[in-house]
């Protein structure tokens, strides 16, 4: 990533600079975590035309909508892989039930080196009843989307903190500029029996920290915590 006028951005080129004859899989989160942003559509094909295997992670990607979904892509590249869970929009994160979308032949390969029955039959059950409720899994995007945008909303007011926009279950912030820690912020969030997720420092700032999504009453204490603490 790179970061820019408070904004991250990602680095295709630099992904494939990087690109060495070691090089056996590159993986790219869509939208990715912890930014909860989008790589624009053609640096994915240029990264495709590579050759070499390409994860692209969606792990999230229901929350801004399948269009923004790169799984044409399978049907082009024989070396694009898509991989989705039922963890996140789909709220069944204690089944670990996920998926794999890509050209037959591979999905075939990855298929023969499975263990036999390395899903459980309870867990395949749900998934099936998941995928199958989209009246439940509208809601739970819906939700998510409002309370994100309440967040984001209610946070930018506050001078120097640097609110970055997503299309996930999470919000990123940056708040060096305020002259405060994000680990201090995090810290100061558990007094109030809120948990919020830390970062390391990066990019010449150490006022990271990230919020997922909760529900309505833990988004406005949030809210209210990181206002108290960064405006006392």
């Amino acid at each position: 990533m790179i970061y820019k006028d408070h904004c991250l951005h990602y680095d295709a080129p630099g992904i494939i600079k990087a690109i060495t004859d070691q090089t056996k899989i590159i993986v790219v989160a869509n939208p990715n975590n912890p930014t909860g942003n989008f790589m624009d559509a053609k640096d994915f094909i240029l990264i495709a035309e590579t050759g070499i295997p390409f994860i692209i992670d969606e792990a999230y990607v229901e929350y801004a909508g399948l269009k923004l979904s790169q799984v044409e892509l399978t049907k082009k590249y024989k070396n694009v892989l898509v991989t989705r869970t039922l963890s996140k929009a789909y709220g069944l994160a204690g089944l670990r039930f996920g998926y794999a979308m890509a050209d037959k032949d591979v999905i075939g390969q990855i298929s023969a080196a499975l263990i036999p029955w390395n899903v459980g039959t309870i867990p395949m059950w749900a998934a099936l009843a998941a995928l199958e409720d989209t009246e439940a899994l509208d809601f739970r995007v819906k939700f998510n989307n409002s309370e994100v945008d309440y967040i984001t909303e209610s946070l930018s007011e506050i001078p120097n903190l640097v609110v970055f926009p997503s299309k996930a279950n999470y919000i990123l912030f940056d708040c060096g500029a305020t002259g405060k820690k994000g680990k201090d912020v995090v810290a100061y969030a558990e007094l109030k029996g809120l948990i919020f997720r830390p970062e390391s420092e990066k990019y010449g700032s150490d006022g990271w920290f990230r919020i997922t999504i909760g529900t309505k009453e833990e988004n406005r204490m949030a809210v209210e915590t990181v206002r108290e603490f960064l405006t006392k």
